[in-house]
């Protein structure tokens, strides 16, 4: 069961290769929550994950290196214990099923407006 974090005390990490996105979303949520990192890959997020803890992680379907699902299959198997978002501009019900199958609670198509993004890294 994931806790319920209010905004203010979140800590939220973001993987994507879209920069743009990256510092759309750190323009938002910087000062609104505890603690908000973009990182590129998957592979980064990992490294960070060894030194950092995160209430939500929201990663992109499609990086280069692993991919968002192989991230999530791997973080499955860890101790991490965070609400798990993947992103996809190219979403569709196979993938929807692999996802929920290696643990996200939520999938969200891209594009998406930011109140999306706040409702389900809010939603408890």
């Amino acid at each position: 069961m994931i806790n319920c974090v209010p905004l203010k005390k979140l800590r939220l990490l973001i993987i994507d290769d879209n920069r743009l996105l990256c510092r759309s979303l750190s323009s938002y949520f910087t000062g609104k929550v505890k603690l908000f990192k973009s990182v590129n890959s998957a592979e980064e997020a990992l490294s960070v994950l060894q030194e950092e803890v995160f209430d939500v992680i929201i990663c992109d379907y499609r990086l280069a290196g692993m991919n968002g699902l192989k991230f999530f299959e791997v973080l499955e198997g860890s101790e991490i214990i965070a609400k798990k978002i993947l992103i996809s501009a190219f979403m569709d019900e196979s993938i929807r099923k692999r996802a929920f199958v290696v643990g996200v609670h939520h999938t969200l198509p891209k594009p998406f407006n930011i109140h999306e993004i706040v409702s389900l890294v809010t939603e408890c």
